[in-house]
């Protein structure tokens, strides 16, 4: 190894001796920051007398901690300098603990580089290294950041799951080419959570990278895509780089599906960055595209593709509640894509990810909004950093959450909703959004083996689930074919 790292952050052996959060003793080991650095102190001591004076020692530290009671960054200014007395090279400075677990691996609701001006306080009293962590996820942020002198260094570590090109690809200029990290927590922190593998939403090959290989085709097919969402453009993508000739067929006006809605809500922009490389890399690969277009038998039968990936996504499911047809009710997603205007008064039912998002986008825009949750809490299976930011940001606009609540009737001014057993009537309501989930949409599938020997369905057009999983079926489909 060139350098050994210690972890002595996020709440881990070392950093609990390190911390008055955690340390309570009252021994050499505790009480006062010189007794409660000894035990890292020690340790370093100990590398250091086996690895010898010139061989690097990095040291990881939870600067500021963000919890009652926990270190500052003022107190982690002193600790930086009792490490660098003590024989560290580089001081790699992040953040949190276990019970402030928003700020280790913070999502996209966390703005870029969000603590590059802690780590500049520790540069003002260390004369060696100082490394920045935390949301850096693009070249020239990062670049921001050394030139702002509030860092020596920067550690990606979510960036380097996105792409684990990065480095190289900004090296040469190609910016475009670099899968950015979209800070959705779905297939790093939170797997790692439930003892699973890691995975990356927008790059399916993380985790899989000695077993998935885009290998040129044993010959070249003629490969239609129906659907230019998320699912269909990887489907593209893979199957382009193998040597395919690939047309997509898109209903609407533009590449996306819902995954262009998913980046609306505040915060959740940076969504889009995945969409623009997808359409960048189907624009470099030769990729034809045709929107406002709805894939024909007929138009199978003149042309006689080799393959049919069928990637047409998913429709919201509006539930048979008394009411449902009133023109004053409407979906998610016609709020998100703005075909609709909402009034005033909001009422969302459904406290899913996509209803709490809608709800937090209407609120951050002035409008008065409650949601309507029949389960016993809201946007169940969200990563936890994820709903911490988003109840926060709920909480800010005072948006009132009803749980354990069931909507029984939607009238033209008012929903009446059983509460627990309870009827209640939410009254002067201007309107109603459904958000209850979404359903396949469905695409003749034995019309189609008429004419076409191989067909593959891909993402919520064969079960609704979510975007990681539509994203890697669309790479294995491009990746088998």
């Amino acid at each position: 190894f060139d350098a050994v790292e210690i972890h002595g952050a996020h709440g881990y052996l070392v950093n609990q001796f390190m911390s008055p959060f955690s340390n309570k003793r009252i021994d050499q080991y505790g009480g006062t920051i010189l007794n409660r650095a000894r035990f890292a102190l020690e340790i370093i001591a100990n590398i250091r007398s086996k690895v010898g004076s010139d061989f690097p020692l990095i040291y990881r530290m939870s600067v500021n901690e963000f919890v009652e009671g926990g270190l500052t960054t003022e107190d982690s200014k002193v600790i930086s300098m009792l490490l660098e007395n003590a024989g560290i090279d580089l001081i790699h400075a992040s953040n949190g603990v276990y019970a402030s677990t928003e700020t280790i691996i913070p999502p996209t609701a966390v703005g870029h580089a969000w603590s590059a001006n802690i780590s500049e306080e520790l540069k003002k009293v260390v004369s060696i290294p100082v490394i920045a962590v935390g949301r850096i996820n693009d070249p020239l942020i990062a670049e921001s950041v050394l030139r702002s002198k509030q860092a020596d260094m920067i550690s990606m570590g979510r960036g380097s799951l996105a792409d684990p090109h990065l480095p190289n690809k900004a090296q040469a200029g190609q910016f475009d080419d670099i899968i950015r990290c979209i800070g959705c927590l779905q297939g790093c922190i939170q797997r790692n959570a439930q003892q699973l593998p890691i995975k990356c939403l927008v790059n399916p090959m993380t985790g899989h990278e000695s077993e998935r290989q885009i290998t040129p085709a044993s010959r070249e097919k003629k490969v239609f895509i129906i659907g230019g969402g998320i699912a269909g453009m990887e489907a593209a993508i893979v199957a382009a780089q193998r040597g395919h000739k690939v047309e997509i067929f898109e209903k609407n006006s533009r590449l996306g599906g819902q995954w262009v809605l998913a980046a609306i809500p505040p915060t959740k922009e940076e969504l889009g960055s995945f969409t623009v490389w997808q359409v960048n890399q189907l624009n470099k690969l030769g990729v034809i595209v045709h929107l406002n277009t709805d894939l024909t038998l007929e138009m199978i039968r003149d042309n006689q593709p080799d393959s049919v990936i069928i990637a047409t996504g998913a429709s919201p499911f509006v539930p048979n509640i008394p009411g449902k047809e009133l023109g004053h009710v409407l979906t998610a997603n016609d709020i998100l894509q703005g075909s609709a205007q909402a009034g005033k008064r909001v009422v969302v039912i459904g406290g899913g990810l996509v209803g709490s998002e809608t709800a937090a986008h209407l609120a951050n825009h002035g409008h008065d909004v409650s949601i309507i949750e029949m389960n016993s809490d809201i946007f169940v299976g969200t990563p936890s950093a994820t709903k911490h930011y988003l109840m926060k940001d709920l909480q800010h606009h005072n948006v009132a959450i009803l749980t354990n609540t069931q909507v029984k009737e939607i009238h033209s001014d008012a929903v009446v909703v059983d509460n627990n057993g309870q009827l209640q009537t939410l009254a002067a309501i201007d309107n109603v959004v459904m958000a209850i989930g979404s359903r396949p949409v469905s695409f003749s599938v034995e019309e189609l083996e008429q004419h076409v020997s191989e067909i593959v369905t891909i993402g919520d057009a064969q079960k609704v689930r979510k975007a990681m999983e539509a994203v890697e079926e669309g790479y294995l489909a491009g990746l088998t074919l």
